[in-house]
């Protein structure tokens, strides 16, 4: 994942999560976006959003939550 923001728009379409309990049952999550948070030199996980219906950000939105984790 590295220090960049990741996004996959359509979970069950994505060959990392096509057997995940969460994408194949209840809830049939469909949306997943996740930015790493670092504080100095540690990296203490992430902040991600998932949802059940697809999603697209826009440029101006993914900057706005990347700037909040830096």
């Amino acid at each position: 994942m590295g220090y960049t923001p990741f996004e996959v728009k359509e979970l069950h379409n994505d060959e990392r999560f096509l057997d995940k309990f969460y994408v194949t049952s209840d809830p049939h999550l469909r949306y997943y976006f996740g930015i790493p948070l670092r504080y100095q030199q540690y990296n203490p996980g992430a902040l991600c959003v998932l949802d059940k219906n697809a999603k697209t950000l826009t440029t101006l939105l993914l900057q706005k939550r990347w700037k909040c984790c830096k």
